[in-house]
């Protein structure tokens, strides 16, 4: 598809007048909606049944200041005149075995060293929340809310600041949340069920090939995390390097698929034409 999901720049926002940012801001959102739409339409046509979600779907939902302009969104009826097509079309996605993810930002951080960076996360996480219930997506890990434990070279440090952060999310975001093995440092699928075995593991192949388990092949840690999904199947990672198996940066195409029973999200530029050449057969990328 040619659209993109647009926004807006804090600064632009910041150096224009109010009524003019939310003008823009109400427009851009609208888009953003109407474009949900047609791609989960497209997904729908092209027999593609797991679609990440934009995270900048709603420019500064959880900012200090033009936070405002979410909430008031949320509470005015007329846009549900907006909304009503797009839940018609995810409840249609869900029950053709569809399902829905999203991926905060990697400066989300539960278990930050900084508190106001464990505050902004959680508001950022609840924000997220927010968004797959307005757009009635059932609140368990079949819609997961993937994030990074990051600091992974504190390590078992940040334990304790993370089990505060959880303590605080809203039925909302806890009931969706799911925690990626990192491509560098503590944070590998072992890790991660040994201090948290109640969180679910997306199992990223790409980080995994960066930094594995000591002494885990990659079956095994397939095994471990897929372990995790109470009442859900899991949902995996799949990319590849840009300029070798160990470049932590992405491929724009991708060039085999993991063999496995589990649902796959692959994470290139052009994942789009990717799936679709692999669903058809073909891998020629010039086609």
């Amino acid at each position: 598809m040619g659209e993109k999901f647009r926004t807006m720049t804090l600064a632009w926002a910041n150096r224009n007048k109010r009524e003019d940012v939310e003008a823009k801001w109400n427009e851009i959102v609208e888009h953003n909606f109407s474009l949900l739409y047609k791609i989960i339409n497209w997904n729908i046509q092209n027999n593609i049944w797991l679609y990440r979600i934009s995270s900048d779907m709603v420019p500064f939902a959880d900012h200090e200041e033009w936070g405002y302009l979410w909430e008031d969104w949320c509470n005015n009826i007329k846009n549900y005149g907006v909304l009503g097509p797009v839940r018609k079309m995810v409840q249609e996605y869900i029950e053709r075995r569809g399902r829905f993810t999203i991926h905060p930002g990697q400066f989300v951080s539960i278990g930050s060293a900084s508190e106001v960076t464990r505050n902004n996360s959680i508001k950022n996480l609840e924000y997220h929340g927010q968004l797959f219930d307005l757009l009635g997506l059932p609140q368990d890990y079949s819609c997961p809310i993937n994030i990074h434990l990051s600091n992974g070279k504190s390590g078992e440090k940040v334990v304790d600041d993370v089990y505060n952060s959880l303590s605080r999310l809203s039925p909302s975001v806890i009931n969706r949340l799911v925690f990626e093995n990192e491509q560098a440092n503590y944070w590998t699928p072992k890790n991660i069920n040994t201090h948290f075995p109640n969180t679910p593991i997306t199992f990223d192949f790409h980080h995994y090939n960066l930094n594995p388990d000591n002494g885990m092949s990659v079956q095994e840690a397939v095994e471990l995390a897929a372990s995790t999904w109470p009442n859900n199947d899991p949902v995996q990672h799949y990319s590849e390097g840009r300029k070798s198996p160990t470049d932590p940066a992405h491929s724009d195409y991708i060039e085999a698929m993991p063999v496995t029973q589990y649902d796959v999200e692959v994470e290139a530029k052009m994942k789009e034409k990717s799936i679709l050449l692999f669903i058809s057969g073909k891998t020629d990328y010039a086609a």
